[in-house]
């Protein structure tokens, strides 16, 4: 029994996990102390080295599993509250909190950002739509697209920040 073991059976029971099997194989003496990497969210068991299949089941047959990577989000790729992998618990309340305080900010500084591109869009839609009727070409198509582009990209970036802050309150309650 490694130094740690005993006070990892002491918090089991206040630690949460996406799967709870996982972090019971992952919480026992024959787990190597030096896999778990602490931080101030929780514990990767998996010393940050399994982000590549710490996603959702992707093939489940009686001889093969396969998972797919973590969801990139607000951290990168090491997106740690989004992995199966992942332990936490009261503890790391402060660390969870914090990361979600700082996806929330940059949800609002996405969201202006993303209304400012809609009513630059709706506006080159409408001077396209004026132009269409008058018969007259639209001389701003170029910026139309780039416009677009961007705001499409920032609806994407909205859905990762929303699903980043979902798994992280799953995780603080």
């Amino acid at each position: 029994c490694h130094p740690g073991q005993k006070k990892i059976d002491e918090a089991r029971g206040e630690l949460i996990a996406t799967d709870r099997s996982m972090m019971d194989q992952c919480l026992t003496s024959d787990w190597p102390a030096a896999a778990f990497q602490v931080m101030n969210i929780g514990i990767c068991p998996m010393a940050g080295g399994k982000c590549d299949e710490g996603g959702e089941l992707l093939v489940d047959r009686k001889t093969e599993k396969a998972y797919a990577p973590v969801p990139s989000g607000y951290l990168g790729t090491r997106n740690c509250p989004r992995c199966r992998f992942f332990i936490t618990g009261p503890a790391f309340l402060g660390g969870l909190s914090a990361i979600v305080n700082e996806v929330i900010l940059e949800v609002n500084v996405t969201r202006k950002e993303y209304h400012e591109l809609e009513g630059q869009r709706q506006i080159l839609d409408d001077e396209r739509y004026d132009a269409q009727v008058a018969g007259r070409p639209f001389e701003n198509e170029r910026k139309l697209k780039k416009v677009t582009a961007a705001y499409e990209e920032k609806t994407k970036k909205l859905d990762m920040l929303a699903c980043d802050i979902q798994r992280s309150e799953e995780r603080r309650v």
